[in-house]
C-alpha cells in the first residue's frame, strides 16, 4: 500500500508540472522521462539497449520489447519496458510502459481513477473508452484487464490498465500505463500473437 500512495504522490507532481498547459498529444506525456517518437538512442547506447532485450517476445516479432528495470532508477514505477520496431537502426520508440505492483484489484482501480482524473486535466479533449478483457494468453481464462484506452487524433494510444493476472499465468499483478504509437497499437490488436 506504501508504494503505491506514493507513486500517486509523484504522479501527481509529474502531472502539475506537466498542466502549465494543456496538451494535444500523447508525445508531450512521459513515462519516466521518455516518451514514444523518441529515438532511444538518444537515452542508452545501442549496447546497452540490446543487453537489454527482454526474454519473452510477441510471437508475431514485428516489434521488439527492452526490460530496462535494471538500469534506471526508476522514479514513478516499478517496471518498465521499451518498445521498438524490429530492425529499426534509429530505435524510434513506438512503445512504452511503466507498471506498479498492487496488493489487490480494487487498490488498483482507485489507483486508475486516479491517474484517469490527472490525465482528463492535461488532456481535457480525449474521451476514455473503458474496456475489460481476458488476456489470449491465459488459457485457463481466469486473469482480467480492466482498463481505459484514450486514442488521440494522431492514432497514438494511452492506455491504464489494472491486469489482475491469475496464478496460472505466473505475472506480477500490475497497475500499468502504455503509450502506443499507431502503428504498435494497430499490431497489438491485429498482429501481435500470430
Amino acid at each position: 500500500m506504501f508504494i503505491i500512495k506514493k507513486f500517486i504522490l509523484v504522479l501527481i507532481t509529474i502531472f502539475i508540472f506537466q498542466t502549465v498547459s494543456k496538451a494535444n498529444d500523447v508525445r508531450e506525456f512521459e513515462i519516466e522521462g521518455i516518451s514514444i517518437g523518441d529515438s532511444l538512442l538518444d537515452y542508452y547506447t545501442e549496447n546497452v539497449i540490446l543487453e537489454n532485450k527482454q526474454s519473452i517476445q510477441y510471437p508475431n516479432e514485428k516489434f521488439i520489447v527492452y526490460n530496462l528495470n535494471d538500469i534506471k532508477d526508476l522514479i514513478q514505477y516499478d517496471r518498465y519496458t521499451i518498445t521498438i520496431k524490429n530492425n529499426d537502426k534509429n530505435y524510434i520508440i513506438a512503445g512504452v510502459t511503466g507498471g506498479v505492483a498492487y496488493g489487490n484489484l480494487d487498490e488498483c482501480i482507485e489507483l486508475k481513477k486516479e491517474f484517469n482524473n490527472e490525465f482528463k486535466k492535461i488532456f481535457p479533449n480525449i474521451i476514455g473508452n473503458e474496456v475489460k478483457y481476458t488476456p489470449i494468453y491465459d488459457k485457463s481464462g481466469k486473469s482480467k484487464v480492466v482498463g481505459t484506452e484514450y486514442s488521440f487524433p494522431s492514432g497514438d494510444v494511452m492506455v491504464a490498465n489494472c491486469n489482475d493476472w491469475s496464478d496460472n499465468v505466473k505475472l506480477q499483478k500490475t497497475f500499468q500505463v502504455s503509450m502506443r504509437n499507431e502503428e504498435f497499437s494497430n499490431f497489438l490488436i491485429n498482429d501481435a500473437y500470430e
